[in-house]
């Protein structure tokens, strides 16, 4: 079976948490694998729900259409027409049960499309999905090298402008410097407002399709204002470049393309410059969080 979430048939995965290769902890309540050190509550499930949870596990091997590995884990895809977003909700809801230590993120493609569940984790995390639930060398060959590399780029700007968006408190976000020539610059909030909808911008080139939110010259809806409908819109923006960047293969990845406006480019070339965008105005992020006594996240 090439690329199966299969690889979490649940009974398979607690058998073998059973079998050996583990130890118990607290009269067998957890089990730790030898390898990683991360606890898995063999007491989580009833037998009924054992059951029901193998049951749903299989549902999702047999819709499983895609794996992709990212920079802290896996990626799989599913056909949105054999598995419903409300049941890949409930599978996330009792895996967590017993891997608590698992990040989960369910992204659904618009117009009906496919369902993505993106499983990641600390350090070490990604050892234990491609031990545990059996991606070998034949999955990750499903993924190309471009794709991968950019992917991986995604996900490293994520984790540096996210975080620093949300450590700059509400009441700061109308912030902009007036110590020096600053006139006329972005607050904060218009900052991050304009470095997501650039991302969303650029990631539609890369996609062929519209920007989702209707953004243009670079500027974010009207409707996103306060700190949290920013943040949610920042991350947005992200998990669509991670889209872009899974559409990009050595085939596709430098073949020109016209633009409507007259304009021309490569898929390659606006995801990089999404990703160069985001990191120039994380550096003016940077300067913000640090005139308002904040050390950016990154820089702790």
């Amino acid at each position: 079976m090439t690329g199966t979430l299969a690889a979490a048939a649940w009974t398979g995965v607690v058998e073998r948490r059973q079998q050996g290769g583990l130890r118990s902890k607290d009269e067998g309540e957890k089990a730790i694998t030898v390898r990683t050190g991360f606890y898995c509550n063999l007491k989580a499930f009833t037998v009924e729900e054992r059951a029901r949870h193998a049951m749903e596990s299989h549902r999702l091997k047999e819709a499983r259409v895609e794996v992709k590995e990212i920079a802290d884990g896996y990626a799989f895809r599913f056909d949105g027409e054999k598995i419903s977003i409300a049941e890949l909700g409930q599978w996330v809801a009792e895996e967590r049960k017993c891997c608590p230590f698992f990040e989960m993120e369910i992204v659904a493609e618009r117009d009906g499309g496919a369902l993505w569940l993106r499983l990641r984790g600390s350090e070490g995390v990604k050892a234990f999905i491609r031990n545990e639930f059996g991606i070998t060398a034949e999955h990750a060959a499903e993924t190309n090298a471009m794709s991968r590399a950019l992917d991986e780029w995604v996900g490293k700007t994520e984790a540096i402008v996210v975080p620093a968006a949300e450590a700059m408190p509400e009441e700061k976000y109308s912030f902009a410097p007036t110590n020096g020539e600053f006139a006329g610059v972005r607050t904060f909030a218009e900052q991050v407002k304009h470095l997501a909808a650039a991302n969303y911008q650029l990631g539609a080139r890369v996609l062929g399709e519209k920007p989702p939110r209707g953004e243009h010259g670079e500027n974010a809806p009207d409707s996103v204002k306060a700190k949290a409908e920013i943040v949610e819109y920042l991350k947005g923006s992200f998990a669509y470049l991670h889209k872009a960047a899974a559409s990009i293969d050595e085939k596709n990845a430098a073949v020109p393309i016209e633009l409507p406006n007259g304009q021309s480019g490569t898929r390659v070339g606006w995801l990089v410059d999404a990703l160069a965008h985001s990191q120039n105005h994380y550096g003016q992020m940077v300067e913000y969080l640090r005139m308002n006594g904040i050390v950016p996240p990154a820089s702790r």
